[in-house]
Parts: C-alpha cells; structure tokens; sequence
C-alpha cells in the first residue's frame, strides 16, 4: 500500500519514530488466552495515547497478528494515520510486525526482505523500507526482531543476521539508515557492536561513516531510569528483571547535520502508560517502547 504525502504548505522540521514490541501475538497468530480482547483494547488504547503524545511519523509494532491490525485499523479511521504490515513466511517462522505511519508527513515504498540462509534454513534479518519525507527526503528504515535467547544458538545466528543487515546496508546507495526493532541483545553484545558495527562514541561515528551510532547505550543502568532499567521485563530474572533489547540505531549522517540530526536523547524510553502494563502481571505485555527524534537542517 502506498499514499500520497498531502501538501498542506507547511515544512516537515522534524521526525518521530518509534517501535514497540506489543506481545499481543508473538507468531503472528493470536493467543489463546480469554484475556486477548482486553490485551488488544488496552494495546490500542496506549498506541493512540503514544502517536498522540510522541507526535510519532513512524510506529514499527512486533508480535501482532492480521486481526491486530484489523482492530488498529478501525481505531485510526478518520486519522491522518495509515498502517501496513509484514506477515512473510520466512522458514519454520514469519514476520509478525506492523507500521503505523502519518500519511500526512510521509510515504512508504520499495519493501525488501532480508533474510539469512544456513544448511537448509532460512531466519528473519528485518524488513527494510524507504521513507519518504514530506520534504522529499528518502530514509532507509529496516525493523527487525531476531530470535529470543532460550537457544543459545540464536547467539550465533544473530552475529549472522547483523552480518545480513551489515552487508544489505553497504550495498546501499542511500546513506540516511535506521534500524529497529527487539534485537534479544543489548548493546554492548556481540552482535550489535561487532557484527553491525554499532557504536556509543559519538566522535568516532562522525569520522567513520560505516559506523552506526546507538544512543542506548546511555540506558544502561538504573542510575538512567526511574522505576526500569531497560526495555524487557522478565520477572524471573535471577540477576536483574530487565534487559535492554528493544533500540533504535541511527548511521552516521544523522551526527553530521546533513538533512537530518538526531535530537535529544534523554527521552529514549517509556512512556509511563506502558510501564505500568509492564508490571501488571495480570496481562501479557513485557516490552517498552522506544524513541528517536530527527531533526531538519538547513544545509
């Protein structure tokens, strides 16, 4: 699905975007639990309270089925939002991820598959996508979520999956990229800051272009936070009940201001809402949702 970005004259200075790992439907396919009905009100309740709050262009959303979306959709009726959604079987698995975006201030075309092959099978990247600014500004988006760690070989196969994104990236004639999504790793894992290449030294981002810059690794550690210290909940946790999966990664022309400059980054993650669904045990929902903010330079 595509739409046309509406000219209402005035200028696009700055974009929002955010994703959120619901746990509504983790396989793509609703849970058979009797609380489904209330999770997916609740859910869209704090989806609307966040587009409205975060003023938010872009919203990746995981774990979420086709009725979801069916739902999302009747509640953005009569909004500037549209939504569109990404449920390719890809091997034993599929993608099960959504994106809600203001079709006022942007557009949404050229979708790619990335997908990592070994002896016979296939595992989930991300997707990628291009933004279109109302300005006319063309981001590359790609959203992932890679395995979980109950199998310790998903450590393996993640180095690989960034190894995919890492290696779709260079091919790249578009320098804007960002990347999200519930990694299952934290910054300072393999994966993320050697396979992808995603840095916290902001100095250094700027002088390599290949590196990528990831602002969550600010997050870590409750002296950061009031209440959580990361974007996962686990409440079996031995050690702590909370891991930093859930980031928004940014290439290095966002810390250059060509176009487009990242903003503040102490509103990272939260909101208050979704914290407290978090810690209802009552219900499902285990993951907060993440933020970045850009903004337009004049260059």
């Amino acid at each position: 699905m595509e739409s046309s970005i509406e000219d209402d004259g005035n200028l696009l200075d700055s974009l929002s975007l955010a994703w959120w790992n619901t746990s509504l439907s983790p396989t793509g396919k609703v849970r058979k639990n009797k609380n489904n009905e209330e999770n997916l009100i609740i859910a869209g309740q704090a989806i609307t309270s966040m587009l409205i709050e975060k003023k938010i262009d872009f919203l990746g959303i995981g774990e979420v089925s086709p009725s979801d979306i069916e739902y999302f959709k009747s509640l953005l009726l009569g909004t500037p939002y549209d939504i569109i959604d990404c449920f390719e079987q890809v091997g034993r698995g599929q993608f099960s991820q959504a994106y809600i975006y203001n079709a006022n201030n942007v557009r949404i075309f050229n979708q790619k598959i990335l997908v990592f092959s070994e002896l016979g099978r296939n595992y989930r990247a991300g997707h990628s996508l291009i933004i279109e600014t109302k300005c006319g500004s063309l981001i590359n988006v790609i959203v992932a979520h890679w395995p979980s760690k109950l199998q310790s070989y998903n450590d393996t196969v993640r180095n690989q999956l960034a190894k995919t994104i890492r290696s779709n990236i260079d091919n790249l004639s578009e320098d804007k990229v960002i990347l999200m999504g519930d990694f299952n790793a934290e910054p300072f894992e393999e994966s993320l800051s050697a396979y992808l290449l995603a840095s916290r030294d902001k100095l250094k981002v700027r002088k390599k272009k290949e590196l990528f810059y990831n602002p969550f690794w600010s997050k870590l550690g409750m002296s950061q936070c009031e209440g959580f210290c990361g974007s996962y909940f686990y409440k079996s946790g031995v050690s702590s009940n909370w891991h930093l999966f859930d980031q928004i990664i940014v290439s290095s022309i966002f810390l250059n201001d060509q176009g487009w400059s990242l903003l503040s980054e102490e509103s990272l993650i939260g909101t208050e809402v979704i914290l407290a669904l978090v810690k209802n045990t009552n219900l499902h929902f285990d993951h907060l949702p993440v933020f970045t903010q850009l903004e337009k330079v004049n260059v």
